[in-house]
């Protein structure tokens, strides 16, 4: 009998380089409820979304105790109690107002957060149905902005919060999708009277000057404004038709500081002047932490910011906007409604508030915590051996994201090899031409072992018996015993032998009859 060699070849593939992907962190997913505090402890006026409801219980509290006018403004809508406070508040004599994006526009146009769905616009669509005829609601395609104001013209009573989440209830408390809690990262700061004062003209603005359609009774109608005013702002930033003061302030705020710049956004391109501006200030090595969305459509933008040196975390529900400088013990910064893209700078109706030192040092804070606790960090140019569990790789010809398993040592069991001699076959090593890498649709591989058996060769399941096992055969006119089978397949003959113990005798004769020494699979012994 003939043993089976068991063999393998390694391919190292650990120092291959990924070109871009997401890689997964090892950070503390147990706090996600509270936006990763474990108990959210922050100074008065500042809120985070979370599970721990203090973000939605001071707005719908602040809401409860209007005595004359409550003015809404949000890009979606859905929360169910906002829109109980809302009503409860216009059945008591309340003024409600609400601007917000038309029920045309989140139709038509992709939305703003890659896990709006048609559950969400449907919800959308119940809630506005209830508030018609009892809450004044208009719209237009170009609200973004998001806040909050209660009896502005009661000055001792007048409240009023700029946020960066939306008026639904993953952007302020959380919600399960998929069997799976989920909750924005958002940031909400209260305003002082004057930033009440000009946040009230805002509204004003758009909803006299800036809205579309308004909604009555039996749904939204066209509006035909006659109503004009110039409008001036004297200490919150706004984007509007005529006015720029956003953008101009977030250019003056990194153009003028040289500290490290953190941002927050859920999206950032490279079609605008601040875009443009981070990559000047990335080329002076100065230091840019940016956190953001992973999406297919801001890839290419982050690979850039990325090679030039950003140092950018992800995670798929972070919502907020924020801008802040850190110098020496220098603090500068701004919350906002924008994302970092031309059409909230261009067309977009956003706001944004400068931060006082405290209020900057504390949302710096938040900001860091977020960084410890985000579950991913693009990177570019890594090796496979830096990449642990689950990654999501950039796919630059497809454009598009793909979740990958990271695998230290993919096995690949190939099929039996085959020795060409019978003689040496335990030596027989497979051709590198056969060591084919595997697909990764779904995988990384640092490593691909290939498997194999050798065989010895055997005979040609096609081939003929010519000579049989012990027939006497005259050659020379000497009769000689043949003790060996042979047989013959196209002009090649085989001689068949059943163990190593032959193989000495059988090369005599198979030099007798110019014939490859051979056996059979039954004479191979399987060793496991």
């Amino acid at each position: 009998m003939f043993d089976i060699i068991h063999k393998q070849k390694e391919i190292d593939l650990s120092k291959d380089i990924i070109s871009s992907c997401w890689i997964s962190r090892k950070t503390n997913q147990k706090l996600i409820f509270n936006n990763y505090f474990e108990i959210t402890k922050l100074p008065a006026g500042i809120w985070l979304s979370g599970g721990d409801r203090k973000l939605i219980t001071k707005l719908v509290s602040s809401i409860r105790n209007a005595k004359e006018v409550i003015c809404l403004s949000t890009y979606i809508f859905s929360s169910i109690e906002i829109k109980d406070a809302l009503i409860e508040a216009s059945n008591r004599g309340v003024r409600v107002y609400l601007i917000t994006a038309s029920n045309k526009h989140l139709k038509s146009l992709p939305e703003e957060d890659d896990n709006f769905n048609k559950r969400m616009y449907q919800e959308m669509s119940l809630l506005f149905q209830e508030m018609q005829g009892i809450v004044k609601i208009r719209t237009s395609e170009n609200f973004h902005t998001k806040f909050l104001i209660i009896d502005p013209n009661i000055n001792e009573l007048s409240k009023g919060y700029l946020l960066t989440a939306n008026i639904d209830t993953k952007g302020l408390k959380g919600r399960k999708i998929d069997g799976k809690y989920r909750v924005n990262q958002e940031i909400c700061v209260s305003l002082n009277k004057q930033e009440i004062s000009d946040l009230f003209k805002q509204f004003c603005l758009g909803f006299w000057e800036l809205s579309k359609e308004e909604s009555k009774s039996d749904g939204f109608f066209p509006i035909n404004h006659q109503f004009k005013q110039n409008y001036q702002f004297n200490s919150l930033l706004i984007n509007s038709p005529n006015n720029k003061s956003l953008k101009n302030e977030i250019i003056n705020l990194i153009s003028k500081t040289k500290g490290n710049l953190y941002i927050c956004t859920y999206g950032i391109s490279n079609d605008n002047e601040i875009y443009d501006l981070i990559i000047s200030e990335l080329e002076k090595n100065r230091k840019i932490f940016i956190l953001t969305r992973p999406r297919n459509s801001k890839m290419k933008d982050l690979v850039t910011l990325s090679h030039k040196g950003a140092v950018i975390y992800g995670h798929h529900d972070i919502h907020a906007k924020i801008v802040i400088s850190e110098e020496s013990n220098i603090l500068l910064g701004l919350v906002m409604t924008a994302n970092i893209e031309k059409i909230n700078f261009e067309s977009s109706f956003e706001t944004g508030k400068i931060l006082n030192p405290n209020q900057a040092k504390t949302i710096l804070n938040v900001v860091k915590t977020w960084i410890k606790n985000f579950p991913l960090e693009l990177k570019c140019n890594i090796k496979r051996s830096q990449l642990n569990e689950e990654v999501l790789v950039w796919d630059s010809i497809r454009e598009n994201l793909v979740t990958k398993t990271v695998i230290s040592e993919k096995v690949e069991d190939l099929e039996s090899e085959y020795a060409t001699s019978i003689f040496n076959y335990k030596n027989h090593e497979i051709s590198h031409s056969k060591l084919k890498i595997p697909r990764e649709d779904s995988e990384i591989f640092q490593k691909v072992i290939f498997k194999y058996i050798v065989k010895p060769p055997i005979k040609p399941v096609d081939a003929k018996l010519e000579l049989e096992n012990d027939k006497i055969e005259k050659i020379k006119s000497k009769k000689i015993k043949n003790n060996f089978s042979v047989f013959s397949l196209n002009g090649k003959k085989f001689l068949v032998v059943k163990n190593e113990d032959e193989l000495k005798k059988a090369k005599t004769h198979a030099e007798r009859y110019n014939a490859k020494i051979v056996t059979l699979e039954k004479y191979i012994r399987r060793v496991e």
